[in-house]
């Protein structure tokens, strides 16, 4: 998917990564790296708040907040990917397991998707079949 994600996909690609990212990841450990690759996809107010998060209620609900505040951000999943694979996070392994269970939701997405325009003609064929009249002819 290489336009912006939809609002759904965000979602339903956060359900699916939630729960490892926030047992695996230390939210101070890859606020720094997500600065670094993307300057744009968390304001200094929204580092603050995982901070704040992270230091009163832990690591995993730090965890949790970073990643609802990310995916508000265009591009945050490959910022996320860059950052995760930085030699001071050291969290590779982790980034590909990300990325393959977003490939598997790219698969169930595309099954799932029908081009509008072959809608369209299944449509008008099905009108056009039912509103005209039978010719004497087409019997």
């Amino acid at each position: 998917m290489t336009q912006k994600m939809t609002s759904m996909y965000n979602t339903k690609l956060k359900q699916k990564i939630l729960f490892e990212f926030s047992h695996r990841v230390i939210p101070g450990n890859i606020l720094p790296a997500i600065k670094k690759y993307d300057s744009n996809v968390l304001t200094d107010r929204d580092m603050e708040h995982i901070r704040t998060t992270t230091r009163t209620l832990g690591n995993i609900q730090g965890a949790e907040e970073l990643l609802h505040y990310m995916c508000c951000y265009d591009n945050w999943f490959p910022c996320l990917m860059q950052a995760l694979k930085d030699p001071d996070v050291k969290h590779a392994a982790f980034a590909a397991n990300l990325e393959n269970i977003k490939a598997e939701l790219d698969h169930e997405e595309a099954q799932d998707y029908v081009p509008v325009q072959e809608v369209c003609q299944k449509l008008l064929v099905s009108y056009l079949n039912s509103a005209l009249p039978k010719s004497k002819f087409l019997k």
